[in-house]
């Protein structure tokens, strides 16, 4: 037999076993498995913290807020012209009189914390209506949309270090002091 009716031969066999139906067919490729989507990492802890004290803080939940506070806290607000120390001082000049001044206040994160160690820095948005007494100024029932950033640091699973940075003149502002 010559080369190239061996050629069709071989390439013609298959092609009519197949249409036939017969057992030994070449079967089609198998395809590719796919690959599993990878698994993210879990958070790092910090990140969790500071997801549950923004959590407490929407609750309004002010002792929840308060519990992920050291006892040690160095709590910074752009407002204020120094840090409050301690958990007690931090709940009473910032946690509680924001709470209890803006009731429908909302913290909402506005990219992915960034966390490298004990640290964590990230962005947010502030939003409600203030309707109660804040700084002893009375409310003038203003809507706040407020964004800024916070760095964090943790120590023994609690905040240790809070800055919240904003500009104070623009929540100023917002809630009809200017």
């Amino acid at each position: 037999m010559r080369a190239f009716p061996r050629l069709l031969l071989a390439c013609a066999l298959p092609l009519a076993l197949a249409a036939c139906g017969a057992d030994d067919a070449p079967k089609p490729a198998a395809k590719a498995p796919v690959a599993a989507k990878p698994v993210p990492p879990p958070k790092p802890e910090g990140v969790a913290i500071v997801e549950q004290h923004l959590a407490a803080y929407n609750a309004h939940d002010i002792e929840g807020a308060a519990a992920l506070l050291h006892d040690q806290v160095l709590y910074f607000d752009a407002t204020y012209a120094d840090a409050f120390r301690g958990r007690t001082a931090a709940v009473d000049n910032l946690i509680s009189p924001y709470i209890r001044a803006i009731p429908d206040l909302e913290w909402t994160l506005r990219s992915e914390p960034i966390a490298s160690g004990d640290g964590i820095a990230y962005e947010w948005t502030l939003t409600g209506t203030n309707t109660g007494t804040l700084m002893g100024i009375p409310a003038k029932n203003q809507k706040i949309n407020l964004k800024g950033m916070s760095f964090v640091r943790i120590k023994d699973g609690k905040i240790i270090y809070k800055a919240d940075y904003y500009d104070a003149a623009t929540l100023n502002k917002q809630l009809g002091w200017q």
